[in-house]
This record gives structure tokens, C-alpha cells and sequence, in this order.
């Protein structure tokens, strides 16, 4: 009798022990602290903090601007600093031993900060409508610590449903290219219009196969820099908040080869030099404004012997590559070799990837071990931006999941991507969770047997030998039906695994 008490007096003392060490290492945050200012531009970021917090705590926070130093309690404290030596794209989160300090370059990125500490707290964002909130009594957040928060790439576009949600692209750290760009994307036809000009003057564009052809210009004219040089300057005016802007082939391989266009594309490497020989003049005239451009098609290449503008930047669009595969000089040298080029011939490097099947959005396409190898090969040669175009506004195979995972990779490459998965679906199909994994596993394993070439523009029917054979469809339905099965009594659950 004597030994068991010995060993409960043992077991509570080591529990108390516990509980005096965590006390001693943890700061720990109830809804009894205050969430403090240091500036009026700091309280925008404090509210989103607090409208959070609320929700997770029986009580609500209250924010000051006085910080409470002399007393024992806990704080966190959100400033926009400009002694920090942070660069704009990053954010610090400290603690000394009692608070939390958020310290950010400016208002956005104090949100980003908030948006972090939220997630180091495990409340989640899954998609636009779908927030996991913990329910709570206290938060512990390790004492003496500081980290410098800073991108993969410095802008992260996303082109997915739930991105037209200004608070799931807050959260999630994403760019909007819709507010971003005073014009986007192939923008030929709308700075030297065809209806406007080809029957008044067809020198204007591109002489392509012995004819004048609306679908490009004239890199050599004179007269349409001039009209480029005109139309650039009316949209900057009416759109001057913009970042970019963008002065683009449109979506076509055709190319002038006019006599001065042909004497430019020898001397600069093909027709892409001749591109960049205008594109350059474009630049000069627009110092201070950033230009972007797509290397697409018969501009993929960079050009050669032709230094770049530095207020350009190149869009570089990889359309034919193996989705089912990670991006590797075995996998893809020639790829790689360009995007090589490119990293020291463009003075700002962007790139534009393409991660579904476009031809079947709702069809499966096991292309998910692919995003985090190709993100780490973007970065290290110097890509700067991304692009990164998926279903738009239709919701297609594990939408909900490429979005997420995606935005998670552009903030940072070093992701552990199956943990970050694992957590995605749990939170997401509740349950259903492991019969998912197993179906999103199975779909990857089977393409990757098969070693086949999965393309963005492939169809259902060309997997019909590989990924999607009648047995390996057999078994995908087994395991979705044992999803079904296990949130069967739960409707948004069951909407869920019903759309896979």
C-alpha cells in the first residue's frame, strides 16, 4: 500500500514539476491579456487578431495603445517599425519572456504576421467559406524566441475559386493579378487595335508568311511604338495605382519578318529578339513603370547579345512539360536550360505555371508531387514571381486542396508537404479523411507506375491505359464510398467527398 501511494505522490509531483517547466518556458495568452498598438496603422492588423481571438475565447480581447510593462500580464504587442531593418516583404514574430511582438514593414504584411501567429495556434483557413477556430481557454506561445518571416517569391498569384476572396488571399499571403496589372496578359490587340488601324495602315503588322497578319506587329515600325508608347501612357493615367503592366504578343506564333524584323531576329537570336528590340523602347519611355512580358511560344527563348531593360520583367510560360513528374535536368534538360538562360539574361524573372488539366477540370490529375520539386527549381534560378493558373472560378478535381497547397509552396518551398496534406484533409473531410488520403495516394502511385506523360491539355480518355483503368477506377470507388460512408450523417461533409 505504502509503494502505491509512493508512486502517486511520484506521479504528482512530476506533474506539477511538468506544469512549473511549461509555466516556466511558455507564454501563456487568455482572454484576460491585451492585444496592444504601437501604432494607429498597426490597428487595422489588430482587429483581424482580435476578431479571431474572440471567436476562439469566451471573452473578448480588448486592444490598447498603452502598453502594460510594469505589470505581470502577457501581451501582444503588433508594430509597424521601420527600425527593424526589415525589408517590405518580411515580418518578425518575438517574445521576450512575458509577450509576443508582431513587427512588420507596413500594414499588409502586419496582417501576414497576425495570419501566422493564428496558424502557430492551429486555427486554420482551409478555403473562402471553411475556417477552422479552435475553441479555447488559454494559447502558449514559446518564450524568447524571434523569427524573420520572408517569401519564396516576392508575388504570388493565384488563379483558383476561392482567390476572388479578398480574406482567403489575405490569409493565405497571395497577390490578386485582377488588381494588380493596369493591363494583363496578351495585350497586343488592345494597345494597337485591328478594327482601328489594319485597313488604314497594314504596315503596322506583322508581315508573316508573305501577308500582313493582325495577330502581331510590326517590331520595327516606328510608328507603333509611338501608338504602344500612347495607349500605355492613357491606361497609366487612368489605372496609376497598378503594378504592372503588361505589353504582350497575343496568343498566336506569329511574328513580323518584315526585312528590318528579319535583320533583328539574326542579330538577337530569333524572333524574340526582334521583340525585345521594341520592347526595350516601350521600357525606356516608361522608366519608372514596371513592364511585364510573356516568353511564350516563339518568345520562350530569351534573346541573345541584348541586354534587358531593368523595368522589365519576363513572364516566362512553360506549356509542354510532364505534369507527372517533378521539373529535373534529366527529367526535362532543354526546359531547364532555358529557364538557366533566363535567370541571367531577364532583370526581373516571373513564372507562369499551369497546374491542371484544362481540357477536364473535373477530372483526376495525380500531378501533386510535382508542385513542391518545381517550386525549389524555380527559386533557385531566381524566379521572383509567380503566376500560378489553375481552375479560375470552377471549382475542378481537389480544387480545395491544390489551392491550398499551393499558396502554402509560394510563401515557402520548404514546406513538409505531407504534413501539410495530412492536416488539409483532416480538417477538411473530417472522417473521410483517411479514405481520401488513400484515393489521393492511389491516383498518384498509379500514374507514377504507368511513367507516362501527363499533359495540361490530356483528356480521361487518353489515362484509360494508365491512372484511370476500369480496376483502378473500381478501387478509387471503393475507397470514396467508405468515405461517404464515414460522414454519411454530416451534409457539408457529404457534399464534399460526394463533388470527388
Amino acid at each position: 500500500m505504502r509503494k502505491k501511494q509512493y508512486y502517486y505522490f511520484q506521479l504528482f509531483f512530476f506533474f506539477l514539476f511538468s506544469l512549473n517547466i511549461m509555466a516556466q518556458s511558455e507564454i501563456i495568452i487568455t482572454d484576460a491579456n491585451k492585444i496592444v498598438t504601437t501604432s494607429e496603422n498597426a490597428q487595422q492588423a489588430a482587429r483581424v487578431l482580435k476578431y479571431y481571438l474572440d471567436k476562439a475565447f469566451a471573452k473578448p480581447f480588448e486592444i490598447t495603445a498603452e502598453s502594460q510593462q510594469e505589470s505581470n500580464a502577457s501581451q501582444i504587442i503588433l508594430s509597424i517599425s521601420a527600425t527593424e531593418k526589415l525589408k517590405s516583404n518580411e515580418f518578425k514574430i518575438k517574445s521576450d519572456s512575458k509577450s509576443i511582438y508582431l513587427i512588420a514593414p507596413n500594414q499588409k504584411y502586419l496582417r501576414y504576421a497576425v495570419f501566422t501567429l493564428l496558424e502557430i495556434w492551429e486555427f486554420r483557413k482551409f478555403t473562402a467559406s471553411e475556417t477552422y477556430i479552435p475553441k479555447v481557454t488559454q494559447l502558449t506561445f514559446a518564450k524568447n524566441t524571434q523569427k524573420i518571416h520572408q517569401p519564396s517569391f516576392d508575388y504570388r498569384a493565384l488563379f483558383y475559386p476561392d482567390c476572388y476572396d479578398e480574406d482567403f488571399r489575405d490569409w493565405h499571403k497571395l497577390d490578386w493579378q485582377v488588381d494588380d496589372f493596369g493591363i494583363w496578359g496578351h495585350s497586343f490587340s488592345v494597345l494597337v487595335p485591328a478594327k482601328e488601324y489594319f485597313k488604314t495602315n497594314p504596315k503596322l503588322f506583322a508581315l508573316y508568311e508573305g501577308e500582313r497578319n493582325t495577330e502581331s506587329l510590326c517590331m520595327s515600325n516606328d510608328t507603333v511604338v509611338e501608338l504602344v508608347e500612347k495607349k500605355m501612357a492613357q491606361i497609366i493615367a487612368e489605372k496609376p495605382i497598378a503594378q504592372f503592366y503588361s505589353v504582350s504578343q497575343n496568343d498566336d506564333v506569329v511574328y513580323c519578318e518584315c526585312t528590318q524584323c528579319k535583320a533583328l531576329n539574326k542579330k538577337y537570336g530569333g524572333p524574340q529578339g526582334s521583340f525585345y528590340y521594341f520592347l526595350n523602347k516601350i521600357a525606356a519611355h516608361f522608366p519608372k513603370t514596371k513592364i511585364t512580358t510573356l516568353a511564350y511560344l516563339h518568345t520562350f527563348k530569351p534573346p541573345v547579345n541584348l541586354k534587358i531593360e531593368p523595368n522589365i520583367y519576363t513572364i516566362f510560360c512553360p506549356i509542354e512539360l510532364n505534369r507527372g513528374k517533378a521539373i529535373t535536368p534529366e527529367n526535362a534538360p532543354s526546359f531547364v536550360k532555358t529557364l538557366e538562360n533566363w535567370s541571367v539574361t531577364s532583370p526581373h524573372l516571373f513564372l507562369w505555371d499551369y497546374t491542371v488539366q484544362f481540357s477536364n477540370y473535373m477530372s483526376p490529375f495525380p500531378n501533386f508531387e510535382s508542385f513542391q520539386g518545381n517550386y525549389k527549381l524555380f527559386k533557385k534560378n531566381k524566379v521572383k514571381g509567380l503566376f500560378v493558373q489553375g481552375y479560375s472560378d470552377i471549382a475542378g478535381d481537389f480544387s480545395e486542396l491544390r489551392q491550398y497547397l499551393l499558396a502554402k509552396l509560394m510563401w515557402n518551398t520548404d514546406i513538409d508537404v505531407e504534413a501539410t496534406t495530412a492536416d488539409f484533409l483532416r480538417g477538411f473531410y473530417g472522417k473521410a479523411a483517411p479514405f481520401v488520403g488513400r484515393y489521393l495516394n492511389l491516383l498518384e502511385t498509379n500514374q507514377k507506375k504507368s511513367n507516362t506523360y501527363l499533359d495540361i491539355y490530356s483528356s480521361p480518355v487518353d489515362a484509360r491505359n494508365t491512372f484511370l483503368t476500369p480496376e483502378a477506377m473500381d478501387q478509387y470507388d471503393q475507397l470514396l464510398e467508405q468515405a461517404a460512408g464515414a460522414v454519411e450523417n454530416d451534409s457539408v461533409l457529404s457534399s464534399r467527398i460526394q463533388k470527388l
